[in-house]
């Protein structure tokens, strides 16, 4: 051991190193303020580091494709950081010359994780992945690939909605969508997101929103697979569009497609600020969630979407496209949804059906 510097011994405990550590081995912030002081102040490193990465947390984490929650990695790469990574991966203080080193091998945090993530030491502690299944999707002249074991989210019923998504936004978008900004929620592993893609190659920002961490763990990888650079996978549902777009410095918001629970809630409250911006709104439909719902009729759900927007367009399930203010149109929507998840889009622009 270094003296001087400590190296080669566990490291003290502080509230940074506590912080690192979950950043690090779990992809998130401690879960309080007293949790992070009761581990600074036990000054036992070893059990911290033992605790984090033998927890049934870690593995599922691991399970998910380790991805990150919070904005941590958009942080510089301190020395701090860097001092805590090595320690966290050997056990042991690093000494000042390879806390030098890493740092400068490392451009980002994200790079600088995959130091721990990949080390033997910590592969060793994890149970063997399944293998992926690859399949090919092929959207408006373009094909996608997409590595996923078999009973991934959207695997059973591929290719899912992505061609009616691809079709929709080619007709909406003119231009291939040029500059377009278009949110994803419920993107699932991405086979909707790369959807979206397809039919707006030319968008400025697609943001894919999904919570099972799994899921968004496939949902980052298509997107780095299939060359989208503009676009982004964000592992939390999104909560709320116009506080998502004031963070993103974003000044529109093209297309908004939502899927997933709660979505007759969500878009209640949302509806009115989106049609006054003109977005154009996909909405997957569960009808066997809106039925578990007995304050709230299905029925009543559709006619309060309409009433917000005029332009109200469902799908045959052979894609083509009706309008909800024909006689018996919502029944039929209904009894459709009856047999699996509807597509209904909701639009403020007149006309826009006949191009679907």
């Amino acid at each position: 051991m270094d003296a001087e510097t400590g190296a080669g011994a566990p490291p003290r405990l502080s509230r940074a190193l506590v912080r690192w550590t979950y950043r690090f081995a779990l992809g998130r912030e401690p879960e309080s303020e007293a949790v992070l002081a009761a581990w600074a102040d036990s000054d036992d490193f070893t059990g911290l580091r033992e605790g984090v990465l033998s927890s049934s947390e870690f593995v599922t984490h691991a399970l998910g494709g380790f991805v990150e929650r919070g904005g941590w990695t958009l942080g510089p790469v301190t020395p701090e950081a860097v001092a805590a990574l090595l320690a966290l991966r050997d056990g042991v203080q690093p000494a000042p010359d390879d806390v030098a080193a890493t740092r400068a091998a490392c451009a980002d945090l994200r790079r600088l994780r995959r130091l721990l993530l990949e080390a033997p030491e910590i592969l060793a502690r994890l149970p063997a992945l399944p293998a992926p299944a690859e399949r090919a999707l092929h959207l408006a002249g373009r094909r996608f690939a997409l590595r996923a074991p078999a009973d991934a989210p959207g695997m059973a019923d591929f290719p899912g909605a992505a061609p009616l998504l691809a079709r929709l936004l080619r007709a909406a978008l003119p231009e291939g969508g040029e500059g377009a900004v278009i949110l994803d929620d419920g993107a699932g592993i991405g086979l909707s997101l790369l959807g979206l893609a397809a039919g707006a190659p030319g968008h400025a920002a697609l943001l894919g929103f999904e919570a099972d961490l799994h899921a968004a763990a496939l949902l980052s990888a298509h997107i780095a697979a299939n060359d989208l650079p503009r676009a982004r996978a964000m592992a939390v549902p999104l909560d709320d569009p116009e506080a998502l777009l004031a963070r993103e410095g974003l000044s529109r918001l093209d297309v908004l497609r939502l899927a997933g629970p709660g979505v007759g809630a969500r878009l209640a409250a949302w509806a009115p600020a989106l049609a006054a911006r003109g977005t154009l709104l996909v909405v997957e439909f569960d009808l066997a969630e809106a039925l578990a719902d007995p304050a709230t009729h299905p029925r009543a759900v559709i006619e309060a979407w309409r009433g917000l927007y005029p332009q109200a367009t469902a799908f045959t399930p052979g894609g083509e496209a009706y309008g909800l203010e024909e006689e018996g149109a919502v029944t039929r929507f209904l009894l459709g949804a009856l047999a699996r998840r509807a597509t209904l889009v909701l639009s403020t622009e007149a006309g826009l059906r006949a191009g679907f």
